[in-house]
């Protein structure tokens, strides 16, 4: 019934809430058939089986690569870290000494979910990284901060006006010096979709980026942040059409980020994506430290065609 539920997400919600777990549907399935077989219940084996292979295949069908499981590794000339370090976070010393300790590698790191306390972090790292992007809230979970090794050759704040909140997102443009071209960022926090209208300020929010990148000039374009969406979602696919964006996980569970509170890997879903233009290789894409948060960080890296 979840696994039908979610096939119709597209019209309401609360459906759209069942399409997010469909690497748990495939787990489930693959568990639940010999056990029915041995109950002697051949037709619901053989239903959970399909839908465990049918969940296996949609998974996976929006991936640049739908058989590539593995990084490839290479030489990366960009490396940006996207972590939702929770609003009420309260271990930033982990975090800025982890931070420090990766600073020859790690050449762009976004702090979503920041507050004033991320700010005075930011600050002490001013060595390290010194061009940085200081927007925190002190109302709510939808702050950021931004720190960059490389100098902003543009920056700008996009406002989402939406029913639920004002929300914002940046965009940036950095050059490493061994780059061909500059690297267009887009971060963004898109509410979660815990009621209707959140909902509809998720979507129009991707929907919106996804438009403005398809007429964006730049050559190297990456979009990330925790975006309160699964693959499977109806909107993920509709941002990767209109964008012409590549989009490309590793492993069986897809790099699953969110909540760290469950120790297993199979009872997480991955949230925190990273987009990136065909001008550019993913040579990297791991989940990292959380620090307390519900949410691991993401490290992504690429290179230049």
């Amino acid at each position: 019934m979840a696994y039908f539920l979610g096939l119709i997400g597209n019209f309401y919600y609360f459906f759209d809430l069942f399409s997010h777990f469909l690497l748990q549907y495939f787990v489930g399935g693959i568990l639940l058939a010999p056990a029915l077989l041995y109950l002697k219940r051949p037709i619901y084996a053989s239903l959970v089986l399909i839908i465990a292979i049918a969940s296996l295949i949609e998974a996976r069908l929006y991936l640049q690569d739908p058989m590539q499981f593995f990084a490839p590794k290479g030489k990366e000339t960009y490396t940006i870290v996207s972590f939702n370090h929770n609003y009420g976070q309260s271990v930033f010393q982990h975090i800025e000494n982890w931070i420090r300790e990766n600073k020859e590698t790690h050449d762009v790191v976004i702090l979503l979910e920041a507050s004033p306390a991320t700010v005075e972090m930011a600050e002490r790292l001013g060595t390290e990284y010194p061009y940085q992007i200081h927007e925190p809230s002190t109302r709510g979970a939808f702050g950021m901060v931004i720190l960059s090794r490389y100098e902003f050759l543009e920056t700008e704040k996009i406002a989402q006006k939406g029913p639920s909140f004002d929300n914002l997102i940046s965009r940036i443009t950095i050059k490493a010096p061994d780059a061909k071209d500059p690297l267009t960022l887009y971060a963004m926090h898109p509410p979660p979709p815990v009621r209707p209208s959140a909902t509809e300020q998720r979507n129009t929010e991707l929907i919106k980026i996804a438009e403005r990148v398809a007429a964006e000039n730049a050559k190297n374009i990456v979009v990330l942040g925790d975006l309160n969406i699964t693959p499977f979602s109806f909107t993920f696919k509709d941002f990767l059409e209109i964008s012409d964006l590549k989009f490309q996980s590793y492993g069986l569970l897809l790099n699953p980020s969110w909540p760290t509170y469950f120790m297993l890997p199979i009872f997480k879903i991955p949230i925190d994506h990273a987009f990136y233009s065909d001008t550019l290789i993913q040579q990297r894409k791991e989940i990292g430290p959380a620090f307390m948060s519900d949410h691991n960080s993401l490290i992504v890296g690429y290179t230049e065609r």
